[in-house]
């Protein structure tokens, strides 16, 4: 041992050695002096360009604050780790808007403007567009992932450890650019406006609905799961249930499958819709699942999230002029984040004062508080946040867990040592909903938006581009009849475009979901002698009506096939035998409204000591709607045959098939009545995007915007006929 320490000590004088040899070279090397000017040159140029030292400051700085604040975290024992971490992540939050804010503030300075006049050039052109939109995002969001990276350790320390280091730093890095490049792209383009550069302005703008395409859906593809519709099942009846005592006619439920960023947890969406996460149904019991349900229903019935989103608005319109009077040097610098920050912290205020309101309220809906208050305690524990973590309260939307037990109590009539003799005897994991079979779904709520989202593209391309092609071509020389025939042809070509995407628009996509549903579903029925290879793909809607099930008329996909008396329904969400004597008509049903109308097969099946019922199938292997009404006759000419078949007089008994498959059962299924009411939000949604593309595209190429020919006048007009008489048909067939 003597040895070693001896050894270890010549080594230590070796390296010591060394580098006083290493310091004495580059002192006479005169490598140090050069240092030591340079940085002098800096200072010197940071004294004259103030607004480079606060530059460098604000992003710096975040660093020093984050390490000083960690190296106090992880020095705190074990019983106050919760507290101080629960309120260092908070911080962090907090910290990351503030970089935001101030570098958004230094970007639109007077200095930076001439800064990057002296380095570009004065024309604003692509490459001066592009470097404007890398100096904004950029630095903040570097800022915020080195923050972020400095307080992994935190993490570790609380037992988080979900991702590794670098998984967590590209995590913020995206979500940081998925939320701030859509506004930033936004901001540019109104601050165009103001200055009355409106090429650049639409170009901005097109920019940032087009980033906030992408980046969402890399976002869905590459990280978090995508949230799908619970349509069915026990918690679906309940939630709906809980809604109708509330008053709110809820449109949907989402369920978002467990993932590495996430815990248990629900949200209230706008547009009266829930969304739940599948950890919220494994932990909590059925009585608190239904109170943290009301405690969202709540929100929806006093309109939180409409108030919530009008406030934010209103933070980004301010944001937004603050930004573009600063861009002319009508403001100082301090302006935009003294702003931003003054109506964020109304924001939090008014969450947190709604947050109260909606406990009461939850309640008062399931008939009793204590659910809720174990309810919220198990979330706080699942969150690994303190019960009493009420500092630094100005920068969260919700109170702590103790105020609100606190509040409940006082508003229930329930004291402290109840509250505490609750929490004392806290169960987990029993008497819990069912986890719904959702995952791997290829008939999801992700691929009907996805459907629904290139449906609507090719409409408004439809009502835009065909018009604006005769505008164009309307502004040589022509004569009042050529003119009038361009105009003509404009409306024809709009037409002719609408009616094709109408035809076979709604079926894009079903073949590749055909081939990928077949070799899902026929490894699990090879062996139950259902030939899926022989099925026909059709797609089922469980209500004879004409509804909407996630904007689409049928609710499940599967195959449908003939096994000797039984006709076999395999689908994801439903499987189904009905014998030929258990149907009792076959019949044609709508199946969708419009100019193309569709029609589906309606088969009206009983089972002994049960009501009738009916159900209708629609072929999905068409590439139109004219095929469609082909294929549904020949399917309804099939089954008639196999009916007459197999159907026994009413004295004969009919032996059961091979086939074991039970009766259809899949009670009650969220779905959206067709009326005029859908008819007029279609038109509304038709409306909002095609104003902002007209007036974006005949800014582009120049069009007048007067009543001349070729205005941007016609254009518009054009668009608007063009969307009413897509809806028409809606609003004559329809239920009013």
């Amino acid at each position: 041992m003597q040895i070693k320490h001896r050894l270890r000590s010549k080594r230590r004088w070796y390296r010591v050695g060394a580098a006083v040899l290493a310091g004495w070279h580059l002192v006479s090397s005169g490598l140090v002096a050069g240092l030591v000017e340079l940085a002098a040159q800096v200072w010197g140029m940071a004294m004259a360009q103030p607004w480079l030292l606060v530059s460098v400051m604000l992003l710096v700085a975040p660093g020093a604050i984050v390490l000083l604040l960690r190296r106090h975290i992880l020095r705190a024992d074990n019983e106050r780790m919760a507290g101080v971490s629960c309120r260092y992540l908070q911080g962090l939050n907090g910290l990351s808007v503030l970089i935001w804010l101030g570098w958004i503030g230094l970007s639109l300075t007077a200095e930076s403007s001439h800064l990057l006049n002296s380095a570009l050039g004065s024309e604003q052109n692509l490459w001066r567009a592009s470097f404007e939109l890398g100096l904004v995002v950029v630095p903040p969001v570097g800022a915020i992932a080195s923050c972020y990276r400095l307080s992994y350790p935190v993490l570790v320390r609380i037992g988080q450890p979900v991702w590794t280091q670098s998984e967590w730093v590209w995590q913020v890095v995206w979500e940081q650019f998925r939320a701030f490049v859509p506004l930033v792209l936004f901001f540019g383009g109104s601050r165009f406006v103001f200055t009355q550069q409106f090429g650049l302005a639409v170009a901005w703008l097109g920019a940032a609905c087009l980033s906030r395409i992408l980046l969402t859906e890399w976002a869905e593809r590459t990280s978090s799961p995508t949230p799908q519709a619970l349509t069915s099942g026990e918690l679906r009846d309940r939630i709906f249930a809980l809604a109708q005592r509330a008053g709110i006619p809820l449109k949907q439920i989402y369920l978002m499958p467990s993932a590495k960023a996430q815990g248990a947890n629900a949200f209230a969406i706008q547009g009266n819709s829930l969304l739940l996460t599948t950890d919220l149904l494994r932990y909590l019991n059925k009585r608190e699942i239904d109170a943290i349900v009301a405690h969202e229903l709540a929100h929806l019935q006093y309109r939180h999230p409409q108030i919530l989103q009008a406030i934010l608005v209103v933070v980004v319109v301010a944001i937004m002029i603050s930004t573009s009077v600063a861009a002319i040097g009508g403001t100082s610098l301090l302006l935009t984040p003294v702003a931003g920050i003054v109506l964020l912290w109304l924001y939090y205020a008014y969450a947190r004062r709604f947050e109260y309101a909606a406990d009461r309220q939850a309640a008062w809906l399931t008939c009793d508080p204590t659910p809720l208050i174990t309810g919220l305690v198990k979330l706080a524990h699942l969150s690994h946040t303190p019960l009493d973590a009420a500092q630094w309260g100005v920068l969260t939307t919700h109170p702590s867990v103790q105020q609100r037990l606190a509040s409940l109590g006082y508003y229930y009539d329930i004291s402290p040592n109840q509250i505490q003799q609750l929490l004392a005897c806290l169960d987990w994991q029993t008497n819990c909903y069912a986890l719904p079979e959702q995952k791997g779904l290829l008939f999801s709520t992700s691929f009907k938006q996805k459907a629904a989202f290139w449906f609507t593209g090719w409409v408004v391309g439809s009502l835009v581009l065909p018009p604006t092609l005769a505008a164009v071509i309307a502004q040589q020389h022509w004569s009042l009849t050529a003119h009038g025939l361009l105009h003509l042809a404009g409306l024809i070509g709009m037409l002719a475009l609408l009616h094709i995407g109408l035809n076979c628009a709604p079926f894009w996509g079903y073949a590749k979901l055909k081939q990928h549903l077949r070799q899902k579903l026929q490894p699990n029925w090879q062996q139950s002698g259902i030939a899926l290879a022989d099925g026909l793909f059709v797609g089922l809607a469980p209500a004879a009506s004409n509804r909407l099930y996630e904007g689409v008329p049928v609710w499940d996909m599967g195959f449908l096939t003939l096994c000797g008396d039984v006709l076999c329904y395999v689908g994801e969400q439903a499987q189904f035998g009905l014998q030929a004597n258990q149907i009792t008509q076959i019949s044609y049903a709508k199946s969708s409204l419009g100019w193309w109308p569709t029609t589906a097969l309606e088969l009206t099946w009983q089972t002994q000591g049960q009501p009738c019922r009916k159900l209708k199938l629609q072929p999905y292997d068409v590439s139109s709607r004219r095929q469609l009404t082909h294929r549904v006759q020949q399917l309804k000419q099939q089954i008639e045959s196999w009916h007459a078949e197999f159907m026994p007089c009413p004295q004969e008994a009919t032996p059961l098939s091979h086939v074991a498959l039970p009766p259809p059962n899949w009670g009650a299924v969220t779905s959206q009545a067709v009326d005029r009411r859908m008819a007029a939000q279609q038109l509304c949604r038709y409306l909002g995007l095609l104003v902002p593309v007209t007036v974006g595209v005949s800014i582009v190429l120049h069009l007048p915007w007067g009543w001349q020919p070729g205005s941007w006048l016609y254009i518009m007009m054009a668009g608007g006929l063009g969307a009413i008489v897509q809806v028409l048909p809606l609003c004559l067939d329809s239920d009013p």
